[in-house]
């Protein structure tokens, strides 16, 4: 088993405010690239903000590209260097142009690249921020754990990171959209049982943060805490002294982001994370469990030769970890040391010195970062990078060992689980099914024989209005990996999975409308096929009924398909 203990499974559309956007825009300019790139990508997330859609994929690189060929500097070379024999739609115009093939995307994606990267000195790419956008713009969490665990190992174990961006002023308004995250969250936990580990975000920015927090763990089976100083949460309050006591008392971890860079409000706002505030924190409450994730991070510079200086972030973690039995540490997103020789020797040093120290060792946890590392490159060659340099020993201390304990896992000799995970499986085990295969580590710990949600049994690909169904969803309103799954799969797709839903985006009356536009394609497109009906239907009884169908988010592509069969017939020869 291996377990990636810091990955994000949060859908960009989960989490956008005008606040949030500032964030994620900052974050993308402190990459070295183009200030277009950034103003490209706020007014993409903007205009979905406004005017929520599930982008496909080719739809998503139109509008980024469109956004950039906007901007004064690509206007200035466009007409010398790119030539292009295509349209591209301009924000704002009002002409219909032709939308461009997939290749004359890619091209020009790799184009704007050749010309505006910034080269080695460069954090990241144009290519690198589509495709970070690739994963972070899916509908929901599900959809973004199924992309991440495209690249992972069939055994790999993901703990889920919610994200809180929010400020006072915004708390309020964005309060749905932080249900929303929660929600999907758990449907995501369900979806891929034991194989992603939630933990709920809190922000004490928020009036009603505790009853948030308890929700998370107490309704939707949350098994630790995420906290994001840097975004303007102060550790040290007497909000998060309850969130502390609350932690103890329900056998919660906790993870904090922990260095300079990532998502914050102002430099000023950054030092929230310093964890020299958690002298006094832990010498109050020694039995917490904490991870400092990132290590403090090398922000404030690439490892030294003799490693970290006293002062440094990292030298005050790994204090804090000799000190206390509880205290871990992760090592996600680092990636500063992999593009300088003498800076990777530096940072191997320090890394093979810790997993030698018999008490830190134990204590590293190995994460990703990910969908956020997609900034600088895949998780999968992140994981490379590592397993190329440490042993077969050392990366299963970090990647399994060390995660297992701070967890609370019942594996490698731990006879019972703590009660953070047990939260989680007891809610696991009150679902009426779950999306696949458990976990092997959750077969063992549980006694409940988890209901798989099975193919219906009506479902079948020999019958032609269940082909139509599947083929009018797969064409409009799938994601390219849903659109990869076999006929049985694909009839097992919830309605809130499909790219169409967007009921947590907007108001209950555009919902009612845009399902029932959906409905009156399917229905269009029966009659269009030379389907009849059936005795007793009309076209909006049969409108009627698919309708409400669409607006359940537990139904199936397969019940829509059987639902349309038990009103249409095929004609006779």
């Amino acid at each position: 088993m291996r377990i990636n203990g810091h990955a994000h499974i949060f859908s960009l559309n989960s989490v956008l405010s005008k606040y949030a956007i500032r964030i994620v825009v900052t974050r993308i300019n402190e990459k070295g690239l183009p200030a277009f790139v950034g103003d490209a990508v706020e007014k993409l997330l903007n205009d979905q903000m406004k005017y929520p859609e599930n982008l496909t994929e080719d739809e998503l690189l139109d509008r980024f590209i469109g956004y950039i060929a906007g901007s004064a500097a690509v206007k200035k070379i466009i007409p010398k260097q790119f030539n292009l024999p295509f349209g591209i739609q301009l924000p704002g115009s009002k002409k219909r142009v032709r939308r461009l093939k997939r290749a004359a995307l890619q091209a020009t994606l790799d184009r704007l690249s050749s010309n505006f990267d910034k080269g080695a000195e460069a954090e990241a790419t144009i290519r690198d921020v589509f495709q970070t956008l690739r994963i972070a713009m899916l509908p929901s969490a599900t959809h973004v754990a199924e992309r991440l665990f495209e690249e992972a190992s069939p055994d790999e174990v993901m703990v889920a990171l919610m994200m809180d961006i929010t400020s006072e002023q915004t708390a309020t308004a964005d309060k749905a959209l932080f249900l929303r995250q929660m929600k999907e969250t758990s449907e995501a936990a369900v979806a891929y049982p034991g194989r992603i580990i939630p933990f709920v975000a809190v922000n004490t920015r928020r009036d009603n943060y505790y009853e948030l927090m308890c929700r998370g763990i107490e309704e939707h089976g949350f098994a630790g805490i995420k906290l994001y100083p840097s975004l303007g949460i102060e550790v040290i309050s007497d909000r998060m002294k309850r969130v502390f006591d609350y932690c103890l008392d329900k056998d919660l971890p906790i993870l904090l982001h922990c260095n300079l860079g990532g998502f914050k409000e102002n430099d000023a706002s950054a030092e929230f994370g310093n964890p020299a505030h958690w002298r006094d924190i832990l010498k109050e409450r020694p039995n917490l469990r904490v991870c400092f994730a990132h290590a403090g991070g090398t922000d404030q510079g690439p490892m030294k030769k003799n490693g970290p200086a006293k002062g440094d972030w990292t030298h005050t973690v790994q204090e804090l970890i000799a000190r206390y039995d509880q205290v871990y540490m992760d090592i996600s997103y680092h990636t500063d040391q992999m593009l300088n020789e003498e800076h990777e020797k530096n940072y191997l040093k320090w890394l093979k010195s810790v997993l030698k120290d018999d008490k830190l060792k134990k204590r590293v946890i190995f994460g990703t970062d990910g969908w956020l590392l997609r900034l600088n490159l895949p998780d999968s060659l992140y994981m490379n990078w590592f397993e190329n340099r440490l042993s077969e020993a050392e990366m299963k201390l970090i990647y399994e060992k060390a995660p297992a304990e701070y967890l609370g896992l019942p594996v490698n000799g731990m006879k019972t689980m703590r009660g953070n995970i047990l939260n989680l499986v007891e809610y696991l085990d009150a679902q009426p099914s779950v999306g696949g295969q458990p976990a092997e580590w959750l077969i063992s710990a549980s006694e409940s024989s988890y209901a798989i949600r099975r193919r219906n049994a009506g479902w079948s690909p020999n019958n032609h209005i269940h082909l139509l169904a599947r083929a009018f969803f797969r064409s409009s309103y799938m994601t390219d990996p849903q659109k990869a799954l076999d006929f049985e799969a694909a009839g097992d797709l919830l309605m809130r999975q499909l790219t169409w839903w967007n009921r947590e985006q907007v108001s209950e009356t555009v919902f009612r409308n845009d399902r029932r536009n959906v409905a009156l394609r399917l229905i269009s497109l029966c009659e269009g096929s030379g389907l009849l009906y059936e005795e007793g239907y009309t076209k909006n009884l049969a409108l009627d009924k698919i309708a409400d169908l669409l607006g359940d988010e537990s139904k199936t592509v397969a019940d829509v398909g059987i639902t349309l069969d038990s009103m249409f017939r095929v004609q006779a020869e």
